[in-house]
């Protein structure tokens, strides 16, 4: 069955009962090749099919994107000038979906000139939409807390830190589902709520009680800002039994250094990148994930250094030219570029898989190990000052002491060899014969 293409005008034909939603897929075939955007003369209007073809998102979002792409298509044919008016009257959210979605060659274009523009990008906050059949008092309740949470949510992206636009949404979540519970066991009142009802709720949706459940619940008891902290002294324990915590697990330098081998021969270089900071440099992830061209520079050695944490660290000569190389990909004048810039550039851009496949697929999924591990190493390596490698990987005090407990000794007490001779020489009272 043929049917018209959601960005251009070409004829699409279903292939093998499917029904794809571009004609880069392999279930088509192009009924139309001369109007296809595929084949199209302009690179923007070609690259615009091949963003579209490669989305991951569904529904309203997809077909805004979609819409977005058909428009910048089409107003490509008419000149650079007519796509930077475009681009000048696009919301900044509009650029933001642009540079997020789009392929590394086109999301390159669109850095360019919206930089050269000075135009603002910038994430749309999501907002929870709040069930209609529970109580008045609920839904006054929830509104409240989701402007809370909204009002959270700009402080902090005012004060420098990051947060998901989906924040406001996953906080929203738990206490939702809660008060739609109530409100089908006939609790209409917070009033009514007490430990009972909360347990019956953990034990039907087959939960545990989170943090945002408990902001809620602290919320809805004292009206009062559920992240401010209150300082508490804890009772001092007693004595009694030593509790013994679990060893944390690591592998070996060397079984590290050759799992790290293997992946490069079956990962291109961004995969292989991303792997290479969470199983050398220590890094999570997520942080990983979430580095940006911000977080590099050269030095006055003509080398890149990258800041993961808060100092700056010289990169092995090998993995300098995969960083390089992915940085002038993104954004070809990133070291005379801003930092307002490019701090909304991530690095690992070209890779469109997101920390919890990668974790899964490349990892598997034992990336807190592999973590572990490249910590353990560097501490086996002298690199011992806790507070040298909080500041260079952000690793946390809690996870040194963990660490610590591996070693046979005593990290923090070591002597050199030549001043133990001298010291025992003169306890034993041998430094005045001599």
């Amino acid at each position: 069955m043929k049917r018209q293409c959601e960005l251009c005008e070409g004829q699409i034909l279903n292939h093998k009962g499917k029904r794809p939603a571009a004609c880069t897929k392999k279930s088509t075939e192009v009924v139309d090749e001369i109007s296809c955007w595929l084949n199209s003369g302009n690179s923007v209007k070609r690259l615009c099919a091949t963003s579209v073809g490669e989305l991951r998102v569904r529904g309203t979002r997809k077909a805004n994107v979609v819409a977005l792409y058909s428009l910048i298509g089409r107003t490509a044919e008419n000149g650079e000038h007519e796509l930077d008016d475009l681009l000048r009257k696009l919301t900044p959210f509009e650029r933001q979906e642009l540079l997020d979605l789009s392929v590394p060659e086109l999301q390159r274009i669109f850095t360019l000139k919206i930089d050269r523009l000075n135009l603002n990008a910038q994430h749309l906050l999501r907002t929870a939409e709040l069930p209609t059949g529970i109580s008045e008092e609920f839904h006054l309740l929830l509104t409240s807390y989701q402007d809370l949470l909204i009002r959270r949510y700009n402080i902090l992206i005012d004060k420098k830190h990051s947060r998901s636009p989906d924040y406001v949404v996953r906080s929203m979540y738990k206490p939702i589902s809660f008060c739609v519970f109530l409100t089908e066991n006939d609790v209409t009142t917070w009033g009514q709520v007490g430990n009972s009802e909360l347990a019956s709720f953990l034990e039907a949706s087959e939960t545990k009680l989170s943090t945002c459940l408990k902001r809620f619940i602290k919320y809805a008891q004292t009206k009062r800002n559920p992240f401010k902290k209150v300082s508490e002294r804890r009772p001092r324990r007693g004595g009694g039994a030593i509790i013994e915590t679990p060893r944390p697990q690591i592998v070996h330098p060397s079984e590290l250094a050759s799992y790290l081998s293997n992946l490069r021969t079956i990962c291109d270089d961004p995969h292989y990148l991303w792997a290479w900071f969470v199983c050398k440099m220590g890094l999570t992830v997520k942080k990983a994930y979430d580095l940006t061209l911000a977080d590099l520079s050269i030095n006055e050695q003509g080398r890149c250094v990258i800041r993961p944490y808060e100092a700056w660290i010289v990169l092995p000569k090998s993995i300098e030219k995969i960083v390089l190389e992915e940085a002038s990909n993104i954004y070809p004048v990133w070291k005379s570029a801003s930092e307002e810039r490019l701090k909304k550039l991530r690095l690992l851009a070209s890779v469109k898989k997101t920390p919890e496949y990668f974790s899964r697929l490349y990892l598997q999924n034992k990336a807190k190990i592999l973590r572990s591990s490249a910590i353990y190493a560097m501490m086996e390596n002298g690199h011992l000052d806790r507070v040298t490698l909080k500041t260079t990987i952000g690793v946390s005090m809690p996870t040194l002491a963990k660490l610590e407990r591996l070693f046979s000794v005593d990290v923090h007490r070591r002597l050199d060899p030549d001043f133990i001779k001298l010291r025992n020489t003169h306890i034993t009272g041998e430094a005045g014969h001599v």
